[in-house]
């Protein structure tokens, strides 16, 4: 299977700001913000980790 690695994109707002910059500029441990900087770039390679089918959640409440 070929894999190609993705683009991550910002949202900017209206006003031309970026809130996620703003809100990881304002974390101020550094080791919490290499982890976010390391999952992001895992994301962007197409490495999403673990992850279960929604499916599995969705099931028809019991009576």
């Amino acid at each position: 299977m070929n894999i190609q690695p993705r683009e991550l994109r910002n949202y900017l707002k209206v006003d031309g700001t970026n809130p996620f910059d703003n809100w990881f500029d304002s974390l101020r441990d550094r080791k919490v913000k290499s982890k976010i900087r390391a999952r992001l770039d895992r994301v962007e390679d197409v490495n999403l980790g673990y992850c279960e089918s929604v499916r599995l959640f969705l099931r028809k409440p019991t009576v």
